[in-house]
């Protein structure tokens, strides 16, 4: 099959804007444009998330579209938009209704902020319009632009006295509503109370729309890869100090998370035993595995480049070596970024040019294991098989790989979850090789 008719690895703004939606509980999306909406939605429920509500079986669906033909466009008919917009706010669990467009309806000229005025006039419950962007944006910049309309328009006024041993985390990629993500949540809490802080929401966490108002009473806001135009927003709004953090995976990661915290913060003292006691456990756990299991490997990754600049640090204190890197994204948002990664970097490859990659590290100086996603792993599958390459199915999308109990992929305890991963593939991997029959046995 040639490369021509092989499927991208990014993925649309519609699909980070799905995404967002489904990570606030109550949230209802009305996308005006024709049902091709509904067809992405399937990335998520029922494939990646199945924990996912964005369809449910009584037809009051959380994602809604306008079905807008070209003929209604050209009429400028919105009378299906208006209706659409005061189903979703009728709903008795709505907490929150955001309006998208694709974009042949928003090149029409639609009055959008019209009709946000006037349903916010009929209902007591935010409504709030999404930027179009899907001719020009990804999916990072469609779930970053839902954080940033939650941060401009939710009732976040500051406060006269903010708490300020409160923090709150915004740019938190809730790509699912299962136990792994969750887990994600309450590791990031986990380490913000370990300081002695409060934590005063996480954007986003799978709640409700309302749980996001916690962070109104925060006297820090920490930033996330994934959202920070939104928290310097919300920090600007709320009169909270703004706090920029990398993704905390990996163990110099976690520590310069928590340290960048405690100094803002003034929780030094905190700090010293709170790190004395994470360390020395994650380092027992990791004493015996490390050298005997993962030192000395060559891996290769595939991910977003937040998570992959966090993957391509935390396996390199493993003892691997990271020896190629793709990032599935647009080329300017890498290089806007300053994205450094050890080993050769390949940015928004095409499906031939990964298969490529990979063979030619799997032949020369050998490949031992590959972290990517799902949408990666449909197109590279064969090489890995038919050279017995062990694979971890990491982040967005995981269409094979699902999470019933919790089991964190950030902080020390996704760290910790990294390397327990990582071994289990190489050694299963190790059985098949052992058992693999010999040629004409």
């Amino acid at each position: 099959m040639t490369d021509a008719f092989l499927s991208p690895f990014k993925m649309s703004y519609q699909i980070g804007v799905l995404l967002a939606a489904s990570a606030i509980r109550d949230a209802y999306l009305v996308v005006d444009g024709p049902n091709c909406t509904m067809f992405r939605a399937s990335h998520l429920q029922g494939n990646h998330d199945w924990c996912a509500d964005l369809f449910r079986a009584d037809g009051f669906h959380r994602v809604a579209d306008t079905d807008a033909t070209t003929e209604r466009l050209a009429l400028g008919d919105d009378r299906l938009l208006r209706e659409r917009l005061q189903q979703v706010a009728a709903r008795p669990d709505c907490g929150l209704v955001l309006l998208g467009a694709m974009s042949p309806a928003a090149m029409t000229g639609r009055q959008y902020d019209r009709q946000v005025r006037e349903l916010r006039a009929r209902v007591h419950l935010p409504v709030a319009f999404v930027p179009c962007g899907s001719l020009t944006s990804d999916w990072l910049a469609g779930y970053a632009a839902v954080l940033q309309t939650l941060a401009e328009n939710l009732p976040c006024e500051a406060q006269a006295d903010p708490r300020r041993e409160r923090v709150a985390v915004v740019g938190h990629l809730m790509h699912r509503q299962e136990a792994d993500l969750r887990a994600d949540v309450a590791e990031l809490e986990r380490l913000i109370s370990g300081l002695g802080l409060e934590p005063a929401g996480v954007w986003l966490e799978g709640g409700p729309a309302a749980d996001l108002l916690r962070s109104a009473s925060a006297g820090t806001v920490v930033s996330l890869p994934y959202g920070r135009a939104a928290a310097r927003i919300l920090a600007e709004r709320v009169g909270a100090r703004l706090l920029e953090c990398e993704l905390p995976l990996g163990l110099d990661a976690c520590k310069g998370f928590l340290a960048s915290l405690a100094t803002a913060t003034g929780r030094e003292r905190s700090l010293e035993g709170l790190l004395e006691r994470e360390l020395r456990r994650a380092a027992g756990r990791l004493e015996w595995l490390l050298p005997h299991h993962l030192q000395g490997k060559r891996v290769a990754l595939v991910a977003d480049p937040h998570a992959g600049a966090a993957l391509a640090s935390a396996v390199e204190e493993f003892g691997c070596q990271v020896c190629l890197t793709a990032y599935w994204a647009a080329a300017e948002r890498v290089e806007a970024e300053e994205r450094v990664v050890p080993g050769r970097l390949l940015i928004d490859p095409s499906p031939a040019l990964l298969l490529e990659a990979l063979a030619a590290e799997a032949e020369g100086a050998g490949l031992d294991l590959v972290i990517l996603n799902a949408h990666a792993l449909r197109q590279v599958a064969g090489l890995l098989v038919s050279r017995g390459i062990p694979f971890v199915e990491w982040g967005f999308p995981a269409y094979h790989t699902h999470a019933l109990v919790d089991t964190a992929c950030l902080g020390i305890q996704g760290t910790l979850h990294l390397a327990e991963v990582m071994s289990n593939a190489l050694s299963h991997q190790a059985i098949l090789r052992e058992c693999r029959p010999e040629p004409g046995g």
